[in-house]
């Protein structure tokens, strides 16, 4: 299921991602940067705790979460929307997430 999920992606510059309830990735777009990591700390550049968030809105049934990141390459932070849905494939615990 999660190779298939690597080749999502929306528009020119949108893309799938996926971490386990405790903040470690299982992908990210089709990069595999950081595979494995733990992102729970992770702050975007209003100190907000992004992957806290996401996990927090796909544990409540589904939703919309924003944040501030730079675009790759760039050193100007935009807002980022993304969706996060939970799901239990083949027993095992993890938050995707759809970034627009």
């Amino acid at each position: 299921m999660i190779a298939q999920l690597f080749q999502i992606k929306y528009s020119d510059n949108g893309y799938a991602f996926g971490y386990d309830s405790k903040g470690n990735r299982y992908f990210l777009g089709n990069t595999g940067a950081y595979i494995s990591k733990n992102f729970w700390n992770l702050q975007d550049t209003k100190g907000n705790y992004s992957i806290q968030n996401l996990i927090k809105q796909a544990k409540n049934s589904g939703g919309f979460s924003s944040y501030y990141f730079p675009k790759p390459g760039s050193k100007v932070s935009l807002e980022k929307l993304s969706y996060s849905i939970y799901e239990l494939p083949m027993g095992h615990d993890h938050r995707y997430g759809f970034l627009y």
